[in-house]
């Protein structure tokens, strides 16, 4: 049985590249962006790297220092003989298949890109290595629509590849609507957790008010505490500016009586942040 491994990357260092298949849908236009581009990862040259990527990781990248930020991109290296094998569109996203050669192994490269202003940018890259052929396990997958295809399309440029739902966790920290929305779209589970940190507690801890009624909205579970026993009531209640979001939750059934760790119920928390407008909705029957 050969041995199998799938590696989810931006991109990766140098390419030696050999003959590739024969003129495939697009009409080869993305092998050559995608050598360009890879070439430009291993010179180093992280400005016209970016040039070939899409605007939202682009930007992402322009938040870190460059020798991180091409860290990031050079993650699986050094390929050899790295080979054209097919390439197809659908709207606005893209798959090319590649073959190269990684560490003695035969390896079969995904690379899925977006359109954007009227060009394709690499979106996000698999990698199945020691395999026969890597493109047998995406073919297992159940067919998409053209709506998913659009949506994993958009998450893909916004920096979430291969989009899965560990991801969702960061996303709501960051405040990031729009893929909140694509990955409950998409049918993900929103009851996902990062160490003792859920979805909607990212988003409160982050002040994205937007994201967590969203998140509420959409079914998480709301009673989930963090390691402190700190749950999204009490997180919202210490939060002036979260008075929507205690009204929603206290509409969906929070417990109101639960307390932390160290004792506080979501009323305490409300009192010692003098968040007034959160203490009058706290306040009534369900308290003692």
């Amino acid at each position: 049985m050969p041995f199998r491994m799938f590696v989810v990357v931006v991109t990766f260092g140098a390419l030696s590249c050999g003959g590739h298949s024969q003129p495939s849908k697009t009409d080869k236009q993305l092998f050559p962006i995608y050598v360009a581009y890879s070439e430009a990862v291993a010179k180093g040259d992280l400005a016209v790297a970016k040039t070939f990527l899409p605007e939202a990781k682009s930007v992402q990248l322009d938040a870190v220092p460059p020798l991180k930020a091409l860290a990031e991109l050079a993650v699986l290296s050094p390929l050899s003989n790295v080979a054209e094998k097919s390439e197809s569109v659908t709207g606005q996203n893209a798959l090319l298949i590649v073959t190269a050669r990684v560490g003695g192994n035969d390896a079969t490269g995904q690379i899925r890109f977006v359109r954007e202003d009227d060009g394709w940018r690499v979106a996000s890259e698999r990698w199945n290595i020691g395999a026969d052929d890597g493109t047998q396990g995406a073919t297992q997958e159940r067919p998409r629509t053209a709506a998913e295809r659009e949506a994993i399309g958009r998450l893909e440029a916004k920096g979430y590849p291969d989009p899965s739902p560990g991801q969702i966790v960061s996303a709501a920290g960051a405040g990031d609507l729009e893929a909140i929305q694509l990955f409950i779209g998409l049918g993900f589970s929103l009851d996902q957790a990062n160490g003792d940190l859920t979805p909607l507690l990212a988003a409160i801890a982050g002040d994205h008010e937007d994201v967590a009624l969203l998140l509420v909205q959409n079914g998480e579970n709301i009673g989930t505490a963090d390691d402190h026993g700190v749950t999204p009531l009490m997180s919202a209640a210490a939060k002036c500016g979260m008075t929507q979001l205690v009204k929603a939750l206290i509409d969906k059934g929070a417990d109101q009586r639960a307390k932390s760790s160290t004792g506080m119920t979501a009323l305490d928390m409300a009192r010692q942040a003098s968040c007034s407008a959160n203490i009058d909705l706290l306040r009534g029957p369900a308290q003692y």
